[in-house]
């Protein structure tokens, strides 16, 4: 009779080139032979480590139904379960051996745990196994678990890999949305390196993670945005940061500004086509904006980054000239078209509510204000987006309470719920 089926022969045979055999195959080849559920090969693995790892589902239930032990560890100390979870077919197998008594808890030697494998899964699903991810929550598996070299936890893996379901539903479980990793890298700051993702570095923002964290390096995510050469979305996402209050002047530890960081990276590429590169001219015009709100004397650092390209130090010189005239262009007290420019428009939504405002802004042509014309155009819509979304949200709660609350107590209400999505805001602080 010849030998039973074992760790160490059953891969030999899925991994056979001529007369590849099946699940179905393989289970009529252990009815025959037997197989031996305890048998590991030299990786310490089992038979059903081994039809887990080869996505062979009808095999791994006949092992399982058949006694083989669901929590057995291999030389890492990956369990099958640790195993289904990397594999492309998770969404069959993680239920199939959970329904055997899989520990879902369990963490190899690096210190993974099911989500760390099970997000790193390419899927071209847009949910990224969400609904796996929520099982494995619901039964105990652990969100703050840290990968043993790279202390990273969930939250870090799914930015990484760009999960944005997966980020939005670990944010919503309580994940700790500035937990540091290895050399004190954050979510937000693997949200902007390496070409970074905006609609990912959106979403940490509105959740409120800190736009001037910094990791060991002294870096902020604005840093990270700026260290390689910078393509379409390294744009948006310095603009999202810059909106969002991130100080374009904090220093690493080496001394590197983001404006500096850029002039490292971007040698060469300075121009493009015969135009100033437009992320270059991005911070250049927000250099000129906290130029001019500083003493006079005052000399910025990233002024001698900007005098070595001596077109880009003309165009500074113009974006200051131009920030000095919207500073005196009133638009009602206290709000001129420089506040509107530097302002969370949360706060200009609030001076909104006098009935001139916008007349009296539309009173001027921004054409004459070309550096930073369309900048005002949408510092305004976007501050007056936000006033008509309180003024409705006033009327809701009006209506909800039959125009029975004052006035200020329906606009506290609205300023409490409502939030405009900057941490840094210090009307969010009051």
């Amino acid at each position: 009779m010849a030998d039973p089926l074992t760790a160490s022969n059953l891969r030999a045979l899925i991994l056979r080139t001529v007369d590849a055999l099946s699940s179905q195959d393989l289970i009529l080849l252990s009815k025959i032979r037997g197989v031996d559920l305890k048998s590991r090969n030299s990786s310490r693995q089992t038979v059903l480590h081994l039809a887990l790892e080869h996505d062979l589902i009808e095999l791994v239930e006949y092992f399982l139904e058949n006694g083989a032990n669901p929590n057995a560890a291999d030389y890492n100390g990956e369990t099958p379960l640790l195993t289904a979870a990397k594999s492309r077919q998770a969404k069959r197998l993680l239920p199939l051996v959970m329904r055997y008594g899989a520990n879902p808890t369990a963490r190899n030697v690096d210190g993974w745990n099911a989500l760390h494998y099970l997000i790193r899964i390419w899927t071209s699903q847009i949910d990224g196994h969400v609904d796996l991810v929520k099982t494995l929550i619901a039964k105990g598996v652990l969100i703050d678990d840290r990968e043993n070299d790279t202390k990273q936890q969930p939250i870090h893996v799914a930015v990484q890999y760009r999960k944005l379901e997966l980020v939005k539903l670990l944010l919503d479980k309580g994940a700790n949305i500035d937990a540091q990793a290895e050399n004190g890298n954050f979510p937000l700051y693997f949200a902007a390196v390496g070409g970074g993702s905006p609609i990912l570095l959106k979403t940490l923002l509105e959740r409120g993670a800190n736009v001037d964290m910094r990791n060991n390096g002294g870096q902020t995510a604005l840093h990270a945005a700026c260290e390689k050469r910078l393509a379409d979305s390294n744009r948006q996402c310095i603009k999202l940061l810059l909106d969002a209050g991130a100080d374009l002047f904090a220093e690493d530890n080496k001394g590197n500004t983001a404006v500096a960081l850029v002039n490292q990276n971007l040698r060469g590429w300075i121009y493009w086509n015969g135009y100033l590169n437009s992320d270059i001219a991005l911070m250049v015009k927000a250099t000129a904006l906290k130029k001019i709100s500083l003493p006079p004397s005052t000399v910025m650092k990233d002024e001698g980054v900007l005098r070595e390209h001596p077109k880009i130090w003309e165009f500074y010189q113009n974006c200051i000239r131009c920030a000095a005239m919207t500073r005196d262009m009133i638009i009602i007290k206290n709000c001129s078209l420089y506040d509107l420019l530097t302002t969370c428009h949360c706060r200009i939504a609030k001076l909104m509510r006098h009935q001139d405002f916008e007349t009296r802004f539309e009173r001027y042509n921004l054409k004459d204000f070309s550096m930073y014309g369309n900048d005002i155009r949408i510092a305004f819509e976007r501050a007056k987006h936000y006033h008509d979304s309180m003024l409705q949200q006033e009327d809701d709660i009006n209506e909800a309470a039959y125009y029975t609350l004052p006035d200020l107590i329906v606009r506290n209400l609205v300023r409490c719920i409502f939030d405009c999505g900057i941490r840094k805001c210090t009307l969010r602080q009051q």
